[in-house]
């Protein structure tokens, strides 16, 4: 959110998802190479990263960088309508491509490079203190919680071995390892890995993974045509299929948001040559399978980069819940999976 001189925000703020800031992508190489941005940042290069989301803002309006006298991050300013405070919290401020890896401080020597001027972004504040009040209930104290979800998660998931691989598993995955400084090499960029801060300020190095969501969009078309589906309905379906092998990368743009998920499946088998699934429990036989071996192949690129090998996977988040995932994934690793907390 922008705020103007009088606390105000200057526009309702945009979706990170917007399209806008995907020219901005390109045109950073005007003064950062991608793996030099990395090295400074620890960010995966993304259209979502607070650095082009400002960049697509400016461009569209201007007068703001006259009239925007302080900068706040999603969930600060939500703290901010509630206390006033105007600080920007650890965990999310280190997603924004705006923050130094190593400092934890904003990189103002990029901000001036990429901007020409310095942005009114507030400062940067760990997690778990009381920073002010409740606005107009002085007597409640207000805390400064972590900001980013799988911060959150990561805390919540009862890990006792620091080297322990964790998984945020939903409609989407996330796969990482909690370190103590960050990863900056060249094998990580190009490997598409990120270094965000935990709400203890330790590293979450971690990529990126399709979760659920092709599953999702299948039950979705199959409640249409008035075949709903249950999870004890897709289990025995997955069994009854265990001799089917056709496989998919599910991170393939195929499966980003197909107006129908089935069909983009078929495409891609035809396009692969493999057998095209005909059976609900083909596709998810073939689904499931295919994000249990895209994550093992994750977890591989995980342990090369960071030379250490783990024995224990936690998953937390819905899709602990699924038990032919979290055994396939056991298998496929020869590691000990503990799932839960939902």
């Amino acid at each position: 959110g922008l705020l103007d001189a009088k606390q105000q925000l200057l526009s309702d703020p945009f979706s990170y998802r917007d399209t806008f800031s995907i020219p901005f992508v390109k045109k950073i190489e005007e003064h950062y190479e991608y793996l030099q941005l990395y090295k400074r940042t620890g960010n995966e290069i993304s259209a979502i990263n607070t650095l082009f989301q400002l960049q697509a803002i400016y461009n569209l309006n201007p007068q703001y960088r006259e009239n925007c006298s302080s900068i706040l991050l999603m969930p600060n300013l939500f703290i901010h309508a509630l206390s006033n405070m105007q600080v920007n919290e650890l965990s999310i401020a280190s997603t924004t491509q705006l923050m130094n890896a190593n400092t934890m401080q904003w990189d103002e020597e990029l901000i001036n490079k990429v901007f020409n001027h310095a942005l009114p972004l507030a400062p940067i504040e760990r997690p778990h203190q009381i920073i002010g009040t409740v606005r107009d209930y002085p007597s409640i104290k207000m805390a400064l919680v972590p900001g980013h979800d799988t911060a959150c998660a990561l805390s919540a998931l009862p890990i006792i071995n620091a080297q322990s691989i964790f998984i945020s598993l939903g409609t989407w995955g996330i796969i990482g390892m909690e370190l103590e400084s960050p990863v900056l090499t060249e094998q990580a960029f190009l490997q598409g890995f990120t270094n965000e801060r935990t709400s203890e300020g330790n590293i979450r190095f971690q990529k990126n993974a399709p979760g659920f969501w092709i599953l999702q969009k299948l039950r979705e078309e199959w409640a249409k045509r008035g075949e709903p589906s249950s999870f004890e309905f897709e289990r025995t379906a997955f069994y009854k299929a265990e001799q089917f092998t056709t496989l998919i990368n599910p991170n393939a743009e195929n499966f980003f948001n197909p107006e129908s998920m089935e069909v983009a499946i078929e495409a891609y088998c035809r396009q692969t040559e493999q057998t095209i699934p005909i059976t609900k429990g083909q596709f998810i036989h073939c689904v499931t399978e295919s994000i249990a071996l895209y994550y093992t192949h994750t977890i591989q690129e995980l342990e090369s980069i960071t030379n250490c090998t783990a024995s224990e996977i936690y998953i937390g988040g819905g899709g602990a819940q699924n038990e032919i995932l979290c055994q396939l994934l056991a298998n496929a690793t020869q590691k000990i999976i503990k799932a839960g907390p939902i």
